[in-house]
Order: structure tokens, then C-alpha cells, then sequence
């Protein structure tokens, strides 16, 4: 997908921020469970404000997860409206059905974003065993 030079922007600036040299590969790599929610959450709100038609998704019935965790956090909340516990569990489900949503998206900027800081840091490729043409194992 294309995206915005911002949204790769923040992506590479995100693996700046968390990607970890491996002295054996010789290169940087990230886990994608290092990198905050907040983060990510951000990430996806740039997608989402520069994409309509995947803001749409995220958040209807075409999100796998909105069936299984979101409308069911959705009933209860209107159900028990006034229960902070449960406004607090409303707005933890729909941040994580979207955000996993948007995962492929998200591994796609960063994988991109590893490769162009690997090459700015002069990383050395054959050094690099890890190492596969526009794919970092995310784990």
C-alpha cells in the first residue's frame, strides 16, 4: 500500500526509538511487543486519518474482531453506562480490535522502516543471516 511520506515518517522514526542492534546479524531488528500501544495506537490514527474507505473498516462489521470483542464490549457498555470499569474495558477492546486490524499494515510500515534505518546505519547485509529483502521477522 502507499503510504504518506508522514506515516513512513513516524514509522521509521518509531524504529529509531525501539529497534536494537543484534551484534551477531549485524544489524538492527524490533519486536513489535517492545513498541509501545500508545505507539502503535498513534500509527494507526495517522492511517486512519489519511484513509477513509480503512477507518470505515476498522471500525464496522468488515473488522473481523468487531464481532467477536467490539459489539459485545459495545452492548455492555450501553447496558452498564455508568460503570467506570466497564467504560475503561469499552474503550480497551476497541483500541485493540482496531489495532489488530490495522497489524498487517502496521508490520508492512515498520518492515519497510527496518530495512531503509539498516541501510542509513550502514548496517552490512552479508554479516546478516536474519536478514531477508523487505521482510524483519516480527516476534
Amino acid at each position: 500500500m502507499n503510504y504518506s511520506k508522514s506515516i513512513r515518517n513516524f514509522a521509521y522514526d518509531l524504529i529509531s526509538h525501539y529497534a536494537k542492534l543484534d551484534a551477531l546479524s549485524g544489524s538492527y531488528h524490533y519486536k513489535l511487543k517492545d513498541i509501545s500501544d500508545f505507539d502503535l495506537n498513534e500509527l494507526v490514527v495517522l492511517i486512519m486519518n489519511e484513509n477513509d474507505d480503512m477507518a470505515f473498516d476498522a471500525t464496522s462489521p468488515n473488522n473481523p474482531w468487531y464481532e467477536k470483542k467490539m459489539l459485545p464490549a459495545l452492548k455492555r457498555h450501553l447496558l452498564l453506562a455508568p460503570d467506570k470499569n466497564e467504560e475503561a474495558q469499552f474503550i480497551i477492546e476497541w483500541r485493540e480490535g482496531i489495532l489488530n486490524f490495522f497489524l498487517n499494515d502496521i508490520e508492512e510500515l515498520l518492515n519497510n522502516a527496518i530495512s531503509e534505518y539498516n541501510e542509513d546505519q550502514g548496517c552490512n547485509r552479508s554479516r546478516n543471516s536474519y536478514y531477508e529483502e523487505g521482510r524483519i521477522t516480527v516476534w
